[in-house]
C-alpha cells in the first residue's frame, strides 16, 4: 500500500514544483509532530532526501525527536553518490546499493551499505565482493523485528566491521526488484 501513497505524494510534489528543501521541511514538521516515547524512527519507508541540504533538514528533525525521548533514527539512501555521509548527522543511514562495485565505492566514501538480493540461501552471513553481507534478521528469523534487531540502527558498527545488510526482495514489486538486483 505504500506505493499507492508515494505515487500520490510524488505527483503532488511535481505539480507544485516543490524543491527537495521544501519537501524536507514538510517532512521535518511531520517528525516534529511525532510523540517520542523511546521508539525508533524509521525515516523514509519509501523516498529519499536527494540533496545534502534536504538530508540536513530531516536529520535535524530526527535529532529533535531523539532529544524529546525518541529512540535512534535510521534510514537508507540512494543519494549517497551526491552527498557526504556527514549530511545525515546522527541518523544511522545506509547507502542503498545495487551492485557490488557500488558497495565497495560507497564504503570507501564512508557509508555503511545495504542491498537487495533475489533470494537468501539461508540465515548465515556470507562474503561477496569483499563485503560481509548479513541477511536481515527480521526477514530470516521468527519473532525478530527492526525494533528487536537494530542492526540498521548502527551504521558506525557496520562500517567498522566492513559489513552490509542484505534484504531479500519482497512485497508487490518483488519480481521486478529481484530481476533488477540479479543483473
Amino acid at each position: 500500500m505504500v506505493g499507492i501513497h508515494v505515487r500520490k505524494l510524488d505527483a503532488a510534489a511535481r505539480e507544485s514544483h516543490a524543491s527537495p528543501s521544501r519537501t524536507a521541511r514538510q517532512e521535518a514538521r511531520g517528525i516534529d509532530a511525532l510523540r517520542a516515547a523511546g521508539q525508533g524512527l524509521r525515516i523514509h519507508t519509501s523516498g529519499d532526501c536527494p540533496t545534502a541540504e534536504a538530508a540536513r533538514i530531516v536529520a535535524d528533525a530526527a535529532d529533535r525527536f531523539v532529544a524529546r525521548g525518541g529512540g535512534k533514527a535510521w534510514t537508507y539512501t540512494h543519494a549517497w553518490r551526491r552527498m557526504s555521509r556527514r549530511a545525515w548527522g546522527g541518523v544511522s543511514v545506509l547507502a542503498s546499493v545495487e551492485t557490488l562495485s557500488d558497495a565497495r565505492r560507497a564504503m570507501r566514501r564512508g557509508w555503511a551499505v545495504a542491498r537487495v538480493v533475489p533470494k537468501f540461501d539461508g540465515d548465515k552471513a556470507w562474503t561477496e565482493g569483499g563485503v560481509r553481507w548479513v541477511p536481515c534478521p527480521a526477514q530470516t528469523r521468527d519473532n525478530v523485528t527492526c525494533d528487536s534487531c537494530r542492526l540498521c540502527w548502527d551504521d558506525n558498527k557496520l562500517r567498522n566491521i566492513g559489513a552490509g545488510v542484505a534484504f531479500e526482495a519482497h512485497g508487490s514489486g518483488r519480481r521486478k526488484a529481484a530481476e533488477a538486483c540479479s543483473r
